[in-house]
Order: structure tokens, then C-alpha cells, then sequence
């Protein structure tokens, strides 16, 4: 558990640092607008792009975060003996997604599925 946290917080650390670039960015791409250039021309840039990506790496970095959090906080509240229903219940998803991370804890993301 305390490993998932570490990963997360370190996670949340590096949005934070990134979090400046999006915001410059996005910046960018009001102020081409506001000075009239068109939809076609300001997400053809550069930085447009940029944005699209930075955005998309960030939620893909905090949603393997979460994954990873997600499965820790299953694995400890069930070893400690809660029931499935009542770990669904404190994170909010169903008893059947409760057991699917807690067989993802019990096999490796890079274990050959089948």
C-alpha cells in the first residue's frame, strides 16, 4: 500500500511540474485566437499539438497511478478481512470490479493473458 501512495504522490509531483507547460500552452492557443487566426491553423501548430499530447500522457500517468492505488487499497482492505461488496462500497465501484483487482494483484500487468 505504501508503495502504491509513493507511486501515486510521485505521479501527482510530476502533473504538478507539468501542469505549467499545459497551462502556457493552452494559453497560447486563446490568445491565436483571440487574434483571429482560424480553428485549422491554431490546432495544426506545434503547440496545440503539444497540448494534445501533454494532456493525453497526464491522464494516461494518473489513471496507471490510480490503477495501481486502486488494486493496493483492494488487496490490504481484503487481507484485512473486509468482504468484497464492503471494499466496493468504500471505493466506490461494483463487488465484480473488487475482484477484478484483486486478481490483478495476483498476477503480473506483463503475465501473458489466455
Amino acid at each position: 500500500m505504501l508503495d502504491a501512495l509513493d507511486a501515486m504522490t510521485s505521479a501527482l509531483r510530476e502533473l504538478t511540474r507539468r501542469t505549467e507547460g499545459m497551462l502556457a500552452q493552452a494559453e497560447l492557443v486563446a490568445a491565436l485566437r483571440d487574434e483571429g487566426s482560424s480553428w485549422d491553423e491554431i490546432l495544426f501548430r506545434d503547440g496545440a499539438r503539444r497540448l494534445t499530447a501533454m494532456l493525453s500522457d497526464s491522464t494516461e500517468t494518473l489513471g496507471r497511478a490510480n490503477s495501481e492505488f486502486r488494486r493496493a487499497q483492494a488487496s490490504v482492505l481484503y487481507s484485512h478481512g473486509l468482504s468484497m461488496e464492503r471494499i466496493g462500497k468504500l471505493l466506490g465501484i461494483s463487488r465484480q470490479r473488487v475482484a477484478i483487482l484483486l486478481k490483478a494483484v495476483d498476477e503480473p500487468e506483463d503475465a501473458p493473458q489466455g
